[in-house]
């Protein structure tokens, strides 16, 4: 992969099958990951009683590893659900990407890598 980033969104739980069907069909993407997490934030008020009493709201987060030209029009198909809900992002540059599977040669991983690449460690890539 050049130039690795790793895109996450934050997303409301009620948008989760919505934008795992939207992120499933978008072509450009090999995968992601969703986790759960909580939200905190200063604006309670936009919280309802329950997330009041425990000082968080309830999020999906979806973590994306794409190249640096596939971001932007990602951001862009994103952008249909706009006046739907809000969507937060940050972009993050990845130093590293690949796989370990049983054909991986893991003593390979003691030398260094080379940075920026999604590679395999295989027992041919010593």
């Amino acid at each position: 992969m050049n130039d690795p980033q790793l895109l996450t969104i934050i997303i409301p739980l009620s948008m989760k099958n919505t934008l795992v069907d939207v992120l499933m069909a978008y072509q450009d993407i090999s995968g992601f990951t969703m986790t759960k997490v909580a939200g905190f934030s200063r604006r309670h008020s936009q919280y309802n009683i329950k997330e009041q009493v425990a000082g968080y709201q309830n999020f999906f987060r979806i973590e994306v590893a794409l190249s640096r030209v596939q971001v932007k029009p990602l951001l862009q198909h994103l952008c249909q659900f706009k006046d739907r809900f809000p969507l937060r992002y940050w972009l993050l540059p990845l130093t590293d990407t690949g796989v370990i599977d049983p054909d991986s040669d893991c003593q390979a991983m003691d030398q260094d890598l080379p940075q920026s690449e999604d590679h395999h460690i295989t027992k041919d890539s010593n």
